[in-house]
């Protein structure tokens, strides 16, 4: 009997050796999706591989295995494979398509909308597949800043497929690029309504706080955290709304919200600093900016408002140095001249002072503190005809440019003590940064 069970389990086993060692293409095609599926790309190359291995004519282990290759990063691999499917069928809309999205990736737009176009061409019977073209063409024209080319293809793209959500907010997108808000918050409305994402209401709250309807934005920024309460450009939006309200500690808290989501945000942290400023915690504020500058040192802004700090702090010394470090990134910055006109001329370096003045003046004609702090100085050097003009000058831009001035009177006194400290003028400081809008882009 034991024999018997023993002969039947040897015929069984040699039964099965043929099957388990003629592995077909379509088998590791098949193991090589369920891979890809997990995210297993590495291991879905591996397949692929192996299905190509058994049939080199087999145009979808090609095509897929260009998909695995991009999403390993390697992409110039990955457009060989999907031109070896294209050259096998010239006809694969998928491997366009997918062909076009790595061009993208490696920016090659021009390349890209080539590619989307071949599937447009072919026009398969897969009108996900079709409008994914047109939509995919519609990201390539946004990335080479041809909206109006951007907004006709994403509307090709609702045309095929009508609730095709991410295409409205990226027409919604594409329309603010335009300074088009009206038009694109009926994009966004239209999105809400198909599929209500948190980066289609954040992008709505962006579009309102554009038109300063700043109780709407937020609004729209709480819609948006709700869905994804991790979304660190909505916190930080939503305090950019606070602050215009001039709900100041709940903007910081936004701020500090946004940071703590993500402490890499160079945008919130820049902007508690302008926030800790303006509640005249000039300390606090100047840590802050070290935060922004250490994200990004070209920050010639950060930079500038962290001076201005400095300035108040009356540490004129170190104001100088730090606006010198922005002048020195970007040296047609009128705010830092200006900035370090005021600090040279609070430690009594009137000449030095004036000249400051006038590099912020060649820089912007118009800058009316600078004429006026210029007079001061000019008024401290007993230069008073000359201090009259620049008073003169900034009068004249109050009154062409309808800026209100001050009620000082801006006549230079025939003495030796300036009328006004230039210690105790206001610096200049770099507005609130936005967060840019998010565009849907498909895995």
């Amino acid at each position: 009997m034991r024999r018997e069970i023993f002969l039947i389990l040897i015929i069984f086993i040699n039964m099965c050796m043929p099957v388990l060692g003629q592995m077909t293409a379509e088998h590791w095609l098949d193991k090589g999706n369920d891979l890809l599926y997990q995210s297993k790309y590495k291991e879905a190359l591996e397949a692929y591989n192996k299905s190509i291995e058994i049939n080199s004519d087999f145009t979808e282990a090609w095509s897929n295995r260009g998909i695995a290759l991009g999403h390993l990063y390697r992409y110039n691999e990955s457009i060989e494979s999907f031109n070896k499917a294209i050259e096998l069928n010239p006809d694969f809309a998928d491997a366009w398509n997918n062909k076009g999205k790595v061009l993208s990736d490696l920016g090659e737009y021009d390349e890209a909308i080539q590619a989307f176009n071949m599937v447009i061409k072919i026009n398969p019977p897969e009108l996900q597949l079709l409008a994914g073209a047109w939509y995919n063409k519609g990201l390539a024209y946004y990335n080479l800043e041809k909206y109006d080319a951007a907004v006709r293809a994403y509307y090709m793209a609702t045309v095929i497929y009508p609730r095709y959500a991410d295409a409205w907010n990226n027409i919604g997108v594409a329309l603010m690029a335009q300074g088009k808000d009206d038009e694109a918050l009926q994009a966004y409305n239209k999105s809400i309504e198909i599929n209500p994402t948190y980066y289609a209401w954040y992008n709505m709250g962006n579009d309102l706080l554009n038109k300063s309807k700043y109780i709407e934005a937020i609004q729209a920024y709480n819609k948006s955290i709700e869905i994804n309460s991790k979304n660190a450009y909505a916190w930080n939006n939503k305090g950019l709304a606070l602050h215009d309200l001039r709900r100041d500690g709940e903007a910081l808290q936004a701020y500090n919200q946004s940071i703590k989501i993500d402490q890499k945000l160079e945008a919130a942290w820049f902007n508690k600093g302008l926030a800790l400023y303006e509640k005249a915690y000039f300390n606090e504020s100047i840590q802050a900016y070290d935060q922004a500058i250490n994200l990004d040192p070209t920050d010639s802004e950060a930079l500038t408002n962290k001076g201005a700090s400095y300035y108040k702090l009356k540490n004129y010394p170190q104001a100088i140095q730090t606006l010198n470090d922005a002048i020195n990134i970007t040296p047609n910055n009128a705010y830092a001249w200006y900035n370090k006109g005021l600090a040279l001329g609070a430690l009594g370096e009137f000449d030095s002072a004036i000249q400051a003045f006038d590099l912020a003046i060649k820089i912007n004609s118009s800058y009316k503190d600078a004429w006026y702090s210029k007079g001061m100085a000019l008024n401290n050097l007993g230069k008073y005809e000359e201090a009259n003009e620049s008073f003169g000058k900034a009068n004249k831009i109050c009154t062409s440019k309808l800026v209100i001035c001050s009620a000082t009177n801006n006549t230079s006194r025939q003495n030796n003590t300036s009328y006004m400290s230039l210690g105790d003028e206001v610096p200049a400081v770099f507005n609130l940064k936005v967060c840019p809008t998010t565009v849907s882009i498909p895995g």
